[in-house]
């Protein structure tokens, strides 16, 4: 399993707007970074769709966060950029099982438990916290 690169984007961009301290624009957080100014708009896209941050028009704008980053967990940034979080595909809610064993397969219940740490500590850990301990 592996994040995809708009998710580790978005929880750069979220620090980095945090260590601007105000506002930030897309030129300035492309080159902190590392992004390329295309894909750093549909990264802020999502993030503002998301209420994550806000974007202030004008020739002083720029993006800037809208939630602290104590208050964002990798969970809800991981759940705004992907399209799943789910491990399997039997984990979804289709629970699409070609053996039609969704209720008493081991392997399931496997990923089930596997699933549910994961979404524990995704959604227990804040943006902040990783500053702080990383």
């Amino acid at each position: 399993m592996q994040l995809n690169v708009t998710t580790d984007y978005g929880i750069r961009v979220l620090l980095a707007l945090h260590q601007k301290k105000g506002i930030a624009t897309a030129d300035e957080i492309s080159d902190m970074m590392g992004i390329s100014y295309r894909y750093l708009i549909k990264v802020v896209s999502k993030l503002k769709k998301s209420g994550f941050i806000n974007s202030i028009s004008g020739p002083t704008g720029g993006y800037q966060l809208e939630v602290p980053i104590s208050e964002i967990t990798v969970g809800q940034v991981c759940s705004s950029m992907e399209q799943t979080m789910k491990i399997n595909r039997c984990m979804e809610k289709e629970g699409e099982c070609s053996r039609n064993a969704q209720i008493y397969c081991p392997v399931r219940k496997f990923y089930f438990d596997l699933q549910m740490h994961l979404e524990q500590h995704w959604f227990s850990i804040s943006l902040q916290e990783i500053l702080e301990k990383y």
